[in-house]
């Protein structure tokens, strides 16, 4: 069976993770009068602790998911999602049992799973990662993500299928959507869902992962010739 996926990710929401940010930032070190240093940590000061905090989203020590969208190759896309605050450990227990559910039987007559995603090393990393933080066990049928590799056969990348070892060729999913016909990824991109759901949008976010799930699908059928 193959599961197409994606996640959402947010800045970490732990107080340290602000505060180990915050003391990482420094003026550029080509400003070295005090007066100009003053002035840059007036002007320029908060916004630079605020775009390095917001970065921790793509790191999983620091990084958390709000929102997991999958499609197995027979059902329907599922969608979990959390609002800050609310547990990420739920979140991923919520994901394993559905994961679990799927594979069916016994272990000598579980499924087997690939797990199909764009860059999915990212995806499959970060809810490994966090699960480990979160001491949630992951489930039976969950890669083991120390021994993947782009082209293992427990997994399906469609950045690395279309690139394979071209480094010349572009890899984006808006881009590959765009050239082979299908709908583009519209007026929202991962950099803008934290802001989406500081604004309480978090279904916005959930319809664009969503639509991610169903992109990656679209694509891997397209290059596989199924569609």
């Amino acid at each position: 069976m193959i599961i197409y996926i994606d996640i959402e990710t947010i800045p970490g929401q732990a107080p340290w993770v602000k505060e180990l940010t915050d003391q990482s930032v420094h003026p550029p070190g080509n400003i070295s009068k005090p007066e100009t240093i003053k002035k840059w940590w007036k002007d320029k000061g908060e916004q630079a602790k605020e775009d390095a905090w917001c970065k921790t989203a793509l790191d999983a020590a620091m990084g958390e998911i709000a929102v997991i969208c999958f499609e197995p190759d027979i059902g329907e896309i599922c969608s979990l999602s959390r609002e800050p605050g609310q547990s990420e450990a739920a979140l991923l227990e919520s994901f394993f049992s559905a994961i679990d559910a799927l594979t069916q039987g016994d272990r000598r007559r579980r499924t087997r799973i690939i797990f199909c995603g764009h860059c999915v090393l990212f995806d499959l990393g970060f809810i490994w990662r966090r699960a480990v933080i979160n001491k949630v066990r992951p489930c039976y049928g969950f890669p083991d993500i120390h021994a993947l590799k782009p082209w293992s056969d427990e997994i399906i990348d469609t950045c690395q299928m279309w690139k394979g070892s071209n480094k010349a060729t572009s890899g984006s999913m808006d881009v590959l959507c765009r050239a082979f016909g299908l709908e583009g990824k519209g007026d929202i991109d991962g950099s803008m869902v934290w802001n989406e759901i500081c604004k309480g949008n978090l279904t916005k976010v959930i319809d664009y992962c969503k639509g991610d799930v169903k992109r990656v699908r679209d694509i891997y059928r397209m290059m596989t010739f199924t569609k």
